[in-house]
């Protein structure tokens, strides 16, 4: 007698906001903290911040607007992902002074519109798509400013603020524990060593 076939687990379909170019508020700024981040087999922190978009888009099943979020790396260095995107809306900044100034004053901004192109990006095993925010630029002339509407921050980023906040604590006791190892290896080297001296000087080269 054959077995049954296993009960196959759908995965649930929620609605996308559509991909192209959309009026968008920007609804809330979320500080995240510390992300530990590996690359080459290298753990290092980076801070993270959060942009909340409110869109004028509704749901196709509940009279909402849809929300959408860019995550970044809380930096504005040259080449950081978060000073192009920023630029794209501000403008570009003359100064590191002028770029961190915008950085530090982002949630003065929560209200403003902008014009967000949003795109699909699937996942790599093909299963899933992301929908993201690639890039903001001011409202075009014309175009009639809104206000959010009935937005509450998620759950979701809290629990994700506290995850960054663990894997922060565990991360920063690794590096306590090695710093300790480090002194203790330190501590056993000859103290001639220690001072950058050879401790036995029978080969050096005599002087005439």
């Amino acid at each position: 007698m054959a077995l049954p076939r296993p009960e196959q687990k759908e995965s649930k379909q929620y609605p996308k906001h559509p991909a192209g170019a959309y009026q968008l508020i920007l609804a809330d700024v979320i500080y995240l903290g510390h992300r530990i981040h590996e690359w080459k087999k290298v753990r290092k922190p980076q801070e993270r911040v959060a942009l909340i978009w409110q869109s004028l888009e509704l749901h196709p099943d509940k009279p909402e607007r849809f929300e959408l979020a860019n995550e970044f790396t809380y930096s504005v260095f040259d080449r950081a992902s978060l000073r192009a995107f920023l630029e794209g809306w501000l403008g570009a900044f003359k100064s590191e002074a002028e770029a961190e100034a915008a950085l530090v004053s982002l949630d003065t901004r929560i209200g403003e519109n902008v014009i967000g192109t949003v795109v699909h990006k699937p996942s790599a095993d093909g299963t899933k798509t992301y929908v993201n925010v690639k890039g903001v630029s001011p409202l075009m002339k014309g175009m009639q400013k809104q206000e959010i509407v009935a937005y509450t921050r998620q759950k979701f980023w809290a629990e994700k603020i506290e995850k960054y906040q663990a894997d922060y604590a565990l991360w920063t006791a690794e590096q306590d524990v090695e710093a300790a190892k480090g002194a203790e290896r330190f501590q056993d080297v000859p103290a001639s060593l220690q001072a950058g001296q050879a401790e036995d000087d029978d080969d050096s080269l005599p002087f005439d």
